[in-house]
């Protein structure tokens, strides 16, 4: 197993633009940041598990070994170029005093050998971890630069430490990790049900075989065929199918690499890199959130968490009269949904709630608000995968990659897996096919002729698609829309949740989702919480307190809140490098309906027996109830206070905000002023391309939008082929 074209080190080391001492620097920063601590400040000290557990640190677990390459591969010039002036300054006297209030340079500031019991009853300056201090001072800064330095390290060092086994790259044979046991994980294996003794059972894909010899490097290979489909997503899926039975000539060309079911593995940081747009770590270019988009053979569906939920009529209605679309509203689009839903196996029959997803149920029940069960695409599997966002496991989850691509397979439709389409080729107004590089290191490029393109590459990767062509459209790649999220977090002590265990989103409350106007405000759900994902998001006050937290791993509950966002400001690019750049502000209304959810989410937790809410908000301790306060806990004094101080604080840029769904940067109009495509789908400047994706929906839809962006209603396009 190994992370994704992951660079070998010095390589790393010579795209990153750091020296040597720039790289201990670094290495050293993430050891301050999650170092080894005394077992004596942690719960049950004389246990192997936990000593184990405080003795894993970022230098222990390799951190640096995972992080370097990433940032080497996938960040911009700009982003390096600051990296390495902040990792320059903590060298000097200066620096360091400026940036972290040390009159010394970072490197030569006393690094014990772990947080001690004495080191923080007693912060003698002879004894105490000066650079885990010094980190303190960053988490804790008044600029927002810093903090987000600080908070983008902290995600990543966690998800290293907490969510992977040392057999990655090579480091180890060892398939644990050690601090797997303490927080009551099991590991590489579900333990919902055994998996498949082989997948001889399930359909896997061929792909077109190209020469692979090294007298061939960056040669030219041409293929003929009626349509190309660029991605293997949602509304990829569904078009080559179609299309496809419709006795047209297929090719369809995904940029990720496939698996099979056999390579899967469980762990977190790998799965993540190998899944994930930049390996997991695209962001917006000020860092207020972080952009976790599909990338493999299935899309987005190979890693959702089986929520389906159908496009509620409010919205279906805004885009029929708003924005003069009315095929929403019509029969025809409600029967698409349906038929899609009955191939992907849509259903909310036999579903069996984990903790957390009963959790939410039974709280909003008790406080009289809005919730439901989240139909799943798992067919009539009795599905419990807590692993599904790595990739189900089991094969149970519908995807694309089981289902639609099946049909489309079996209607002769060809693939070709790990290749980029570079460029969409158009003479006169009207497409002729593409050009692809793949990515298999040999420089091999594919040249198709084709009188129909479809990209369905998603609303990250459209829009650069179309850029790079040639189209000139004003609304490509603008009205980006994300569905903010912000994560609040309940402790329940005598109960164990165990939230890798079980499906993961079975369950909504819709009680904000009108908060500012009708379908303008957000919902509240349960995301997937495996350890990495956890620590990475887990609130940080101290390296002992952090551990402390992440140990409550079996007995917290996790809520999101999901925004459907309508004055934030987003939008995508590409820039001059060739990497994504993803602007994106807050809007105050926005911000203001998460609060909101935030204070719901916090009053159904404590309604279900929370004892401690923590959100995610800097500066806001967490609100800790006895037992008095449990009586009416929603109504204490305690909770009134809590609450009024994420309304005064708010969800900003300072706040962890994380983006799981994207669309509408290619957004469909009635005309080229409002939009980048026509009703149809084609894009006003070349004839025969067309946008089937995420990216065309006019705004934000507001729930998980499996079903919504696998109904593409492009009939008059199989006319057009």
């Amino acid at each position: 197993m190994s992370l994704r074209h992951l660079l070998p080190w010095d390589e790393s080391v010579r795209r990153s633009g750091l020296d040597s001492e720039h790289v201990e620097v670094l290495a050293a920063l993430l050891d301050a940041i999650i170092p080894a601590v005394d077992p004596a400040l942690l719960p049950n000290p004389d246990s192997k598990e936990t000593r184990d557990f405080a003795m894993a640190s970022a230098s222990s677990m390799r951190a640096i070994l995972s992080l370097l390459p990433v940032i080497a591969m996938h960040k911009p010039a700009f982003v390096k170029k600051q990296l390495r002036i902040f990792l320059w300054l903590l060298t000097t006297s200066a620096g360091s005093l400026l940036l972290i209030g040390k009159r010394t340079p970072f490197l030569e500031l006393v690094n014990g050998a772990k947080c001690s019991a004495s080191d923080v009853v007693n912060h003698s300056p002879q004894t105490q971890n000066e650079r885990v201090d010094a980190m303190m001072v960053l988490c804790k800064s008044r600029l927002v630069e810093l903090r987000c330095i600080f908070r983008d390290l902290k995600a990543f060092t966690a998800l290293s430490v907490f969510g992977r086994s040392l057999i990655l790259d090579g480091m180890s044979t060892s398939v644990h990790n050690p601090t797997w046991a303490a927080l009551g994980f099991p590991g590489l294996v579900p333990p919902e049900s055994p998996l498949p003794s082989d997948y001889n059972h399930i359909w896997q894909p061929t792909f077109i075989k190209t020469a692979r010899s090294s007298q061939l490097q960056g040669a030219l290979t041409e293929i003929e065929t009626d349509v190309v489909v660029v991605g293997t997503g949602c509304g990829g899926g569904v078009l080559a199918a179609e299309l496809s039975k419709a006795g047209h000539r297929v090719l369809v060309i995904e940029k990720g690499k496939h698996r099979r079911f056999e390579e899967y593995t469980n762990n977190e940081l790998e799965s993540l890199s190998n899944t994930l747009e930049c390996s997991g770590l695209l962001q917006s270019e000020n860092g207020s959130i972080m952009v976790l988009a599909g990338s493999g053979f299935g899309g987005g569906t190979l890693v959702n968490w089986s929520a389906s939920l159908r496009p509620p009529h409010k919205v279906r209605r805004e885009w029929a009269t708003t924005y003069g679309l009315p095929f929403f509203e019509s029969k025809a689009f409600s029967d698409s949904i349906e038929a899609v839903c009955e191939r992907v196996g849509v259903t909310d029959v036999n579903i069996q709630h984990n903790a957390s997803n009963r959790i939410l149920l039974d709280g909003c029940k008790r406080l009289g608000y809005l919730s439901a069960t989240i139909p799943q695409n798992v067919g009539s599997h009795d599905h419990r995968c807590g692993y599904c966002t790595l990739g189900c496991p089991y094969a149970q989850k519908q995807g694309t990659h089981l289902t639609l691509l099946k049909d489309a397979a079996e209607h002769g439709a060809r693939f070709i897996d790990w290749c980029r389409v570079d460029k969409i080729n158009h003479k006169d107004g009207r497409t002729t096919g593409v050009i692809a590089s793949l990515l298999d290191g040999t420089g091999r490029r594919i040249a198709v002729k084709a009188k129909t393109v479809i990209s369905s590459c998603g609303s990250v990767q459209t829009p650069q698609l179309l850029s790079r062509s040639g189209l000139k459209n004003r609304n490509i790649g603008r009205n980006l829309r994300l569905h903010p999220v912000s994560i609040i977090q309940g402790h329940f002590p005598d109960r164990e949740i165990k939230p890798f265990y079980g499906p993961i989103m079975s369950a909504i409350s819709t009680v904000c989702s009108d908060v500012k106007g009708p379908a303008r405000g957000c919902a509240i759900e349960v995301p997937s919480m495996l350890p990495g994902i956890f620590a990475a998001a887990a609130p940080y006050s101290s390296a002992v307190d952090f551990k402390r937290y992440v140990l409550q791993y079996r007995n917290r509950v996790s809520l999101i809140v999901l925004q459907r966002d309508h004055d934030s400001q987003g939008r995508v690019s590409q820039d001059a490098e060739g990497l994504t750049r993803i602007e994106f502000e807050l809007g105050a209304e926005d911000a203001d309906s998460m609060s909101s959810g935030l204070v719901a989410s916090a009053k159904v937790l404590l309604a279900a027996g929370a004892q401690e809410v923590e959100s995610c908000l800097p500066g806001l301790p967490a609100l800790k109830l006895d037992a008095a306060d449990m009586e009416d806990p929603a109504s204490c004094q305690k909770a009134q206070d809590f609450f009024a101080a994420i309304k005064r604080i708010g969800v900003g840029r300072h706040t962890q905000v994380f983006s799981a769904h994207q669309m509408s940067s290619c957004r469909m109009g009635t005309s080229p002023l409002t939009g980048a495509v026509d009703p149809k789908g084609q894009t006003w400047e070349v004839k025969g391309l067309y946008v089937a994706d995420g990216s065309v929906l006019p705004t934000a839809l507001g729930v998980k939008y499996v079903a919504i962006a696998r109904v593409f209603f492009f009939l008059p396009l199989l006319d057009s082929c």
